[in-house]
C-alpha cells in the first residue's frame, strides 16, 4: 500500500469517477484504474462498485475512506514539520528589537503570529529608546528593528522600511502649572519647567536633541517610569498617545498643544530595519509581512 494509492482512491471517491480524478491528479485514467485496483488487491477488498456508470463507494470503502483522509492528513502534518526542521538554525532563531513607543498589542500579535508559524522558535525581543534600536541591529543583537528616530543621517549599511506612524501627545499633571495656562503652550513656557524625556543607552543619538526644549531635562530609562513621574507632576513629556489613553480619561494627566506643533498631536514615523548585508531569513520576512498587516488594519480601524 502507497500514499499514491491512498491519494487516488480519496480523489476518485470525492471527484466521483475515475476520469476526473485522473485530470485532478494529472494521470492517465488507466493509471488511476490500475491504481485502485492494487489497492482492492492489497487489502482484498473491494472499494468501489463499478456495475454503474459511475463509480459508487462499497460500505467497506466508505468506511476505509475516513481512515485514508486521516492518514494523508497525518502526512501532511509530517512533512510540515520536517519542512519546519529542514530550516536553518538561523532561520529558526529571531532576535527583534522595538521603540519603547511601538504599541503592546501589535507586538503581542506579532508574536503570536511567529508562534504560530515557527512552533519551535527560539526567540528574544528587546525594548529600547531612540537611536538604541538602531545599534543593536548594527551590532546584530537585533535582526530587525522598528524604530521612531530615523537618525539625521541613517548609518551606512541600514535597510530603511516604511511602517506606518503613531500619535504622540504632550503631557502633564493637572497639579503641574503648564496645566493651567492657554493653548498652544509658549517655547518659553516650556522652558521654564523640567522636561521628562527617554535615556538613549547606546549614546547613538545622545547628541540629537530632537524633541527636546528646554536646558533642565531628566532623562528616563523606562517609559513605565516616565509615565510614573509624570503622573506625580516630576515634570512635561511627551508621550505615545496609546500609552496615556486611560490616564487621560480619568483626568489623572492632562494634554496640551505646545506651540511649536501644529496640531494637539504629532504623528511620529515608525520605520523597520535591518542590515544591508544582512537579508532577512524566513523568520524575518514573515516578522516584516506580519507588521505591515497589522499596521494596515490598525490604520484602517482608525479611519
Amino acid at each position: 500500500m502507497s500514499l499514491n494509492q491512498l491519494n487516488t482512491f480519496v480523489a476518485v471517491a470525492e471527484l466521483g469517477s475515475f476520469s476526473a480524478a485522473a485530470r485532478a491528479l494529472e494521470k492517465a485514467q488507466s493509471a488511476v484504474s490500475h491504481s485502485i485496483s492494487q489497492l482492492e488487491k492489497e487489502l482484498g477488498l473491494e472499494l468501489f462498485d463499478r456495475s454503474g456508470r459511475t463509480p459508487q463507494l462499497t460500505d467497506a470503502g466508505g468506511s476505509l475512506l475516513v481512515e485514508a483522509r486521516q492518514v494523508l492528513q497525518q502526512v501532511s502534518q509530517l512533512q510540515n514539520l520536517a519542512s519546519q526542521w529542514s530550516e536553518t538554525e538561523e532561520e529558526q532563531s529571531f532576535s527583534l528589537v522595538v521603540d519603547m513607543l511601538f504599541p503592546v498589542e501589535p507586538l503581542v500579535q506579532l508574536i503570536g503570529g511567529l508562534r504560530e508559524r515557527f512552533p519551535r522558535l527560539n526567540l528574544a525581543v528587546h525594548s529600547e529608546a531612540r537611536g538604541a534600536v538602531t545599534a543593536r541591529v548594527m551590532d546584530e543583537s537585533g535582526q530587525l528593528g522598528v524604530t521612531g528616530l530615523l537618525l539625521p543621517n541613517v548609518p551606512i549599511g541600514i535597510e530603511v522600511l516604511p511602517l506606518g506612524s503613531i500619535d504622540l501627545v504632550a503631557v502633564v499633571s493637572p497639579k503641574h502649572p503648564l496645566a493651567q495656562l492657554e493653548q498652544p503652550v509658549s517655547l518659553n513656557d516650556l522652558r521654564q519647567h523640567t522636561q521628562l524625556v527617554l535615556d538613549d543607552r547606546s549614546q547613538l543619538s545622545s547628541d540629537q536633541e530632537i524633541g527636546v526644549v528646554g536646558a533642565n531635562n531628566w532623562k528616563i530609562g523606562s517609559q513605565f517610569a516616565k509615565h510614573r513621574f509624570l503622573l506625580e507632576g516630576f515634570g512635561w513629556g511627551v508621550m505615545a498617545r496609546h500609552e496615556v489613553r486611560e490616564t487621560l480619561e480619568n483626568g489623572l494627566l492632562k494634554a496640551f498643544q505646545p506651540a511649536i506643533w501644529n496640531s494637539p498631536t504629532m504623528p511620529l514615523p515608525l520605520h523597520i530595519i535591518h542590515r544591508s548585508d544582512r537579508l532577512p531569513g524566513t523568520v524575518a520576512k514573515r516578522a516584516i509581512r506580519l507588521l505591515k498587516e497589522l499596521f494596515q488594519a490598525r490604520n484602517e480601524q482608525k479611519s
